[in-house]
This record gives structure tokens, C-alpha cells and sequence, in this order.
């Protein structure tokens, strides 16, 4: 005998539940135009997620001006979710509107989901795209628990590498590494050999630096820094000898 159960319905909270992690899937295989569909259901059903998927689909399609636009009329519907503001902190410094981009992420700490340790964190890594290396290290220090020790670590490894300070740089790396005994993405993994790839140019131990560079493209063959570094050891052996 088989048993039979009435069907029940979604409630909204369900289908905007369901609708967003598929938006931000779909956003995650570039699928912009089903981010779009979704963005739109989610604002028929007036939820916050609406501004969210639009605009990171808009900055997928190369509408930047068009996703900061979104994110700034989400920020005034709805100021109180931190999500929103820290993605406009996020598209703004990439554009390279610092202080905006510190304001919002400041914005994320008294919203929902939000905390001081992202906030200091994300603010540090705006100092450190602005150059100023000394405020970037100051708000990683007052970073508390709440972001995961090794992205924190990571931060603070980026900044040390491109203010030359190498031997620091070197320590922190250590410790990074011994965390990333962790699950942690061939992406992140690539990150941290490229950086000790940077830390041995810049002492000098170019065999070193080539190895490691060479490592980190073979994990994520978009690996930025170890790129860097191959391209400046090759355009060292192209120069003249004198």
C-alpha cells in the first residue's frame, strides 16, 4: 500500500529562500540573464536579495556604473541589511572610490549580518588598494575574531609583501600556511605560494621565486602575483648584461 500526502505549498519565506540561493548560483555560472528573471521575482515578492542579484549581475556584464546604481537605491530601501552595503563597499573600491567605498563598509557594521571584524577588514584592504599601507595595517589590527585567522592573515601577508617589508611578510606566511592545513580553495592556496614567491624576489632568491611562481600558475593559472613575479624575472633576464 502506498501512502499519499496532501501537497502543501511553499510560503513566501520559502520561495524567496529558494529563489535567492538560485539566483547566487546561477550567478556563480555567469548566468546573467537568469539572474536577472530571479532579481525580479525577488522584487515582486519585495525582499532585499532583489538589488543584491541584479546588481552583481549587472557588474558580470560589465554595467559597473549600472551595479553601484542598483546597490545605492538597495542601501536606501533597505539600510539596514549589510549584505547590500558591503557589496557597494566592494564595488566602489574597485572603481577606485575609496572613501565611499570605507563609508559603506563602515555602514556593515550595524546592520544585519554585519560585524566590526569585517568591517575593519574589508576598510584595511580599501587603504591597502589606496596605498596607504600604514592605515591598512592599523585596522587589521583592531580586527577581532570574527573573520576566519587566515584571511585576516592573508591581508595582512598582501600588505607587508607590497610595502618590501619580505622578512615579516615571510613570518605571516607561516602561519597562513600552517592554517591552510584547512579545506581551502586552489585559489587561496595559489595566493599564498604566489606571495612566498614575491617574498623571495624581494630577498633575492630568484631560483626560489621562479619555482614558486611556477607552482602557484599550475594551481590557478589566473594567479596574478605569481604572474608578476614570472614576468619580472623574465624581463630581468632580458636585459643587457653590463
Amino acid at each position: 500500500m502506498r501512502w499519499s500526502f496532501p501537497w502543501k505549498p511553499k510560503s513566501e519565506d520559502e520561495r524567496i529562500d529558494d529563489l535567492y540561493w538560485k539566483g547566487r548560483a546561477v550567478l556563480q555560472k555567469g548566468n546573467t540573464k537568469k539572474a536577472h528573471q530571479i532579481a525580479n521575482e525577488l522584487a515582486d515578492l519585495r525582499n532585499s536579495g532583489a538589488y543584491e542579484i541584479k546588481a552583481r549581475a549587472q557588474w558580470l556584464e560589465g554595467d559597473r556604473n549600472g551595479a553601484i546604481q542598483t546597490l545605492d537605491r538597495g542601501v536606501i530601501s533597505y539600510p539596514q541589511v549589510a549584505l547590500l552595503w558591503s557589496y557597494l563597499g566592494e564595488f566602489l573600491s574597485s572603481e577606485k572610490r575609496y572613501d565611499e567605498a570605507i563609508r559603506a563598509f563602515d555602514r556593515t557594521r550595524e546592520g544585519l549580518a554585519g560585524s566590526n571584524g569585517f568591517a575593519d577588514m574589508n576598510i584595511a584592504i580599501v587603504h591597502h588598494r589606496a596605498g596607504d599601507y600604514k592605515r591598512a595595517l592599523e585596522f587589521l589590527d583592531c580586527v577581532d575574531d570574527d573573520p576566519p585567522r587566515y584571511r585576516v592573515l592573508d591581508v595582512r601577508a598582501c600588505i607587508l609583501v607590497d610595502s618590501g617589508r619580505f622578512e615579516e611578510a615571510g613570518a605571516v606566511l607561516a602561519e597562513l600556511e600552517s592554517l591552510q592545513a584547512v579545506r581551502v580553495s586552489f585559489a587561496d592556496r595559489a595566493r599564498c605560494i604566489s606571495l612566498r614567491a614575491q617574498v623571495e624576489l624581494g630577498l633575492g632568491n630568484r631560483d626560489r621565486a621562479q619555482v614558486l611562481a611556477k607552482a602557484a600558475v599550475r594551481l590557478d593559472r589566473s594567479a596574478s602575483r605569481a604572474l608578476q613575479v614570472l614576468s619580472e624575472l623574465s624581463n630581468a633576464d632580458s636585459r643587457p648584461h653590463r
